[in-house]
């Protein structure tokens, strides 16, 4: 699968591109049919592309939109990609010219941070949005894909895996003795979010995490596990049969797209 990475820095700083291109390199495993990068004042964003399903021909991240005021990367599949570019006023015949992310970024220009709620698939997100001087950092309800995330007063780096991260000589490569003493004691980790490096924390899935220039910020849950009302009060028989109809179409959704194989 693809790969995001950026960095935001809070103390006054510009975003270099080399300093995104060190944390490309390390993830062009991830890459190999393309890797960008963009840089706007203090904040950069990357994106590594390996092409999985046929609509990733037209992906061309970062994605900026200066009328909207964001710059976006993600590593996504949308498995309701035909009913948001319907709500968005998307023609059939321009979707099927259009990267998932170009969906995304249509959703996110109708219905901002609130799109979230609406997205069906797996994903990693990030936008900057340059209005709010905010990094908002999004991850699926299931968490099938990851990002990891440093934050400090001067900066906060993210990236889909956690080796990017230590290219940057501000995040600390110290392992931390309690966090491994948690995972070898403690049969279920209490805290899912932390991992076995200082300074270096894992986006639960279904959150939304965001970083202010001036050094706030926050988090919402924008998904919950739940049973739909209509599967409430039914008998084992129809359990089974609801449980395979939905492995089904989720077997379908990942497949009924693919480019080619992958190794």
């Amino acid at each position: 699968m693809s790969a995001i990475f950026g960095v935001l820095r809070r103390d006054g700083g510009a975003v270099a591109e080399p300093a995104l291109a060190a944390m490309a390199g390390v993830l062009s495993h991830r890459g190999p049919d393309g890797c960008g990068v963009l840089a706007l004042d203090n904040c950069g964003l990357g994106h590594c592309l390996m092409r999985v399903n046929r609509e990733d021909r037209f992906e061309a991240q970062p994605l900026h939109d200066p009328a909207g005021g964001v710059t976006m990367v993600a590593d996504l599949r949308l498995d309701n990609r035909a009913e948001l570019a319907a709500q968005c006023g998307i023609a059939d015949d321009t979707l099927a010219r259009m990267a998932d992310s170009d969906v995304l970024l249509a959703a996110w220009r109708q219905w901002g941070e609130a799109c979230l709620e609406r997205l069906i698939g797996d994903f990693t997100i990030a936008v900057r949005d340059h209005r709010r001087k905010r990094l908002y950092l999004a991850r699926d309800g299931m968490g099938q894909r990851g990002v990891y995330i440093h934050a400090s007063d001067r900066i906060v780096a993210f990236a889909s895996e956690i080796k990017p991260l230590f290219a940057l000589p501000e995040v600390p490569h110290r392992l931390s003795e309690v966090a491994i003493a948690r995972r070898l004691l403690v049969p279920v980790d209490p805290a899912p979010d932390v991992t076995m490096y200082e300074g270096v924390v894992y986006l639960p899935g279904g959150m939304v995490r965001w970083f202010d220039d001036a050094g706030g910020g926050g988090e919402r849950r924008f998904w919950q596990p739940r049973a739909g009302a209509e599967h409430l009060g039914r008998d084992d028989a129809y359990y089974l049969e609801a449980y395979r109809s939905i492995v089904s179409e989720a077997i379908a959704c990942r497949v009924r797209r693919l480019e080619k194989a992958r190794c």
